[in-house]
């Protein structure tokens, strides 16, 4: 609260000041507001598309003053998009003691206040107001809940006449957080007044002039209205602001100087507000939060130095407007002559004839076929050509259209009209430049939003700082009540601060914009897309019919099918068992399940580990066999090629060459057979790439028996006696192929 002493003396000093601040912002906005008037006039009033002098010389001449207000028509589709795609406030936990439970319960309060008060119909108003003025404001009231309590609730209040608004003309924001002051003004009978405060609130008022026309600032003398402005204007008291030891600040000095760690010299803002006539101050008290509770909405906004200018959305489009108006009278003028028949005939011949004064009133026309002087017969009236120019007046009214397109950037297809010619993805670039060119709207309407937030954010925690039950509102539009600032459970974590359960005093809490669907447009496109998702996925129904049955709610009797499905399933599955001790007998038992199956899985692992060591250890035995035998198959079966080899060259040798006959009678030395000829061993390509089929295996298996066999009662044959017996070389039997066959014998 303001100290009695810092708060103006009498009345009569804050009815000087606010009237001054009153002129004051008044002078300074009346261009922009008289622009805005114009264009919205221009676009919403008849006949205000042509002006007055042009509209009566036309009338008097019988030149149509048609209006094809087109540019209505694209405002109604820019406001009409607003509707579609509502912004949502949410706020967002900031700091350490700040909760997102509570956050979730601040955006559920905001909805709440929203559908009560009817906050939609202030926000059109707003964009309404930016559309065809380039100015809209939105009002936070905080009034008592009933005339017998004392719990207070804020309301959205529309505010129809923007113009009645005045900010603080040092304040440069889009969202008006840093106005000092803003101020709202409204007519109001003087009567009614006179009734309610008393006749000194319009002395002033000079009833002698009340047939006068005429009005001063604060006076309507013809009306027999008086001005009331109700003005919120932000104070700041300095004050000191302590530190104590325990890391908390307070503006009250603690009695114990021991307390104290630091000290600073800072100040206490208050939002206090008045309601004045032109002679009395009728009430005033403080706001209960340090914010101005009217926020403003801007349209375009363009700063030429320290000169600011708002435009509307259609302020630079009027021009080509009223050229399409003229261009469209002058085609239907030209129709209208058009249809006018004109004729030429001679005097002589329509002599006496009121028929031919205007020939267009009546259908049938008679003339005088008498003879002149000469005695030759007069010709009958002809009818003259028509002259237009019809079709450089159509061409010259679609230029004017294609100009009003132009401006806004909203090509026909952005309009939702068929374009021949074009891709579906050249139509959505069009229409996305169009949503592009007026984002600047949307934009300044988020801001917006979002201070209001701030502001009702800031009475929650000033209004509801007691024990109470309030009722929030989700995003799907379903109500349910919620305890606040109570104490909390001992097994309650989730919303909990300080101990206390859903504790709104506490924590910075700040704002969030989302832009999207109205929750009817989206339950729309949600349907679509589940019902096409369960084509691929048809266990969904299954998994979660209860679900499923929900999400195509449209409030009518689906809420007792809901529930009458959820007595059918497992209470463990809607997750709604909690604190129910049959259910936590269940899922104590599901837990003791789980691990037993969790001991026997890992038994079962360590015992698979071992078979699987013993199983590696045998198949790297038999891989080590299995080799040892193919390449012992290989150097077999490539000797025995060798030494047939080697056979027959010999006999091919002793074909061509006869041993002398003494040679017959050599013995072999020592009675051994000669030396076998080295050979070149050439591998087996198959052998070694292991290609050898079991069939083929086992004949080399055999042939290496009969070689061995043959290499054991080894003699020379006929064709190699008396040969010298040292030069020939036998195959001798290797002794490491003994060994190795040895292993494979065994």
């Amino acid at each position: 609260m303001i100290d009695d002493e810092q708060k103006p003396k009498n009345d009569d000093d804050v009815i000087s000041r606010i009237h001054k601040m009153c002129e004051d912002a008044s002078d300074y906005w009346a261009d922009n507001y008289d622009r805005a008037q114009e264009d919205r006039r221009f676009v919403t009033i008849d006949d205000e598309q042509w002006p007055e002098s042009d509209r009566k010389a036309r009338k008097a001449a019988g030149i149509p003053t048609l209006t094809f207000n087109v540019l209505r028509t694209y405002c109604r589709q820019q406001i009409n998009s607003a509707r579609l795609n509502r912004q949502q406030i949410k706020a967002e936990p900031v700091d350490d003691v700040a909760d997102p439970k509570v956050a979730k319960i601040f955006n559920g309060l905001i909805r709440d206040t929203e559908i009560s008060s009817g906050a939609d119909n202030a926000y059109d108003a707003a964009v309404e107001g930016v559309v065809y003025g380039g100015f809209g404001a939105i009002r936070v009231h905080v009034d008592y809940v009933s005339p017998d309590s004392f719990q207070q609730e804020p309301k959205i209040l529309t505010i129809h006449n923007p113009d009645s608004v005045y900010f603080d003309p040092l304040s440069k924001e889009l969202d008006g957080s840093d106005a000092r002051f803003v101020i709202l003004e409204s007519w109001v009978s003087k009567d009614e007044i006179a009734e309610q405060y008393g006749e000194d609130a319009v002395s002033n008022f000079d009833e002698s002039q009340a047939k006068d026309t005429s009005s001063s600032s604060w006076y309507n003398y013809a009306d027999k209205a008086v001005r009331i402005a109700e003005v919120f204007e932000l104070q700041r008291n300095s004050a000191d602001l302590y530190l104590l030891i325990d890391g908390t600040t307070t503006f009250d000095k603690p009695d114990d100087d021991t307390l104290i760690q630091n000290k600073r010299t800072s100040y206490k803002e208050v939002c206090w507000w008045y309601k004045v006539s032109g002679t009395k101050v009728l009430e005033d008290r403080e706001f209960i939060v340090p914010m101005l509770p009217i926020v403003p909405v801007y349209g375009d906004v363009t700063w030429d130095g320290e000169t600011r200018y708002v435009y509307s959305m259609i302020h630079f489009a009027r021009d080509p407007q009223r050229l399409y108006n003229f261009w469209k009278s002058s085609e239907a003028q030209q129709i209208v002559e058009g249809l006018r028949k004109q004729y030429l005939v001679s005097d002589q011949a329509s002599q006496d004839l009121e028929c031919w004064d205007n020939p267009n009133d009546h259908q049938v026309l008679r003339y005088n076929s008498v003879s002149d002087e000469d005695g030759t017969p007069l010709p009958p009236p002809q009818q003259l050509p028509s002259l237009s120019a019809l079709s450089g007046i159509l061409n010259a009214a679609d230029g004017a259209k294609q100009g009003i397109e132009e401006i806004l950037n909203m090509q026909p297809a952005a309009m939702g009209q068929n374009v021949n010619n074009q891709s579906g993805r050249a139509i959505g670039l069009l229409q996305q430049r169009a949503d592009v060119s007026f984002f600047h709207i949307t934009d300044n309407l988020n801001k917006s939003l979002a201070q209001l937030g701030r502001i009702l954010i800031g009475i929650y925690q000033k209004a509801y700082s007691v024990p109470m039950v309030k009722r929030i509102t989700g995003e799907d539009n379903k109500a349910e009540r919620v305890p606040l600032n109570t104490p909390a459970p001992p097994d309650e974590t989730d919303g909990v601060i300080d101990g206390m359960l859903n504790n709104l005093t506490v924590g910075r809490y700040d704002i969030r914009m989302s832009t999207g669907p109205s929750y009817i447009s989206q339950r729309q496109e949600n349907k679509q897309a589940l019902t096409e998702l369960l084509q691929f996925v048809p266990q969904i129904g299954q998994a979660a019919p209860d679900l499923l049955v929900k999400a195509f709610d449209d409030g009518n009797m689906l809420e007792d099918i809901v529930e009458r499905i959820k007595r059918s399933l497992n209470p463990v599955l809607t997750q709604e068992g909690e604190g129910d001790p049959q259910v936590e007998a269940v899922m104590q038992q599901y837990q003791q399940q789980m691990q037993e199956l969790q001991a026997a899985l890992q038994q079962s692992q360590a015992q698979l580990n071992d078979k699987n060591a013993e199983l590696q250890i045998k198949f790297d035995i038999e891989k080590l066999k299995s080799e040892t035998t193919l390449q012992v198959a290989q150097i077999n079966n490539v000797a025995k090629a060798q030494l047939e080899e080697l056979k027959g060259a010999i006999e091919l040798i002793l074909q061509q060459m006869q041993p002398p006959a003494e040679w017959m009678n050599v013995d072999l030395k020592d009675g051994q057979p000669p030396e076998p000829i080295p050979e070149q061993i050439t591998p087996n390509p198959a052998a070694e790439q292991g290609f050898l089929m079991p069939d083929e295996q086992q004949m080399i298996e055999q042939q290496m028996l009969e070689q061995q066999a043959q290499q054991q009662n080894f003699a020379p044959d006929d064709g190699q006696i008396g040969i010298d017996a040292q030069n020939m070389a036998v195959n001798e039997q290797n002794p490491e192929l003994d060994g190795i066959q040895g292993i494979n014998r065994e």
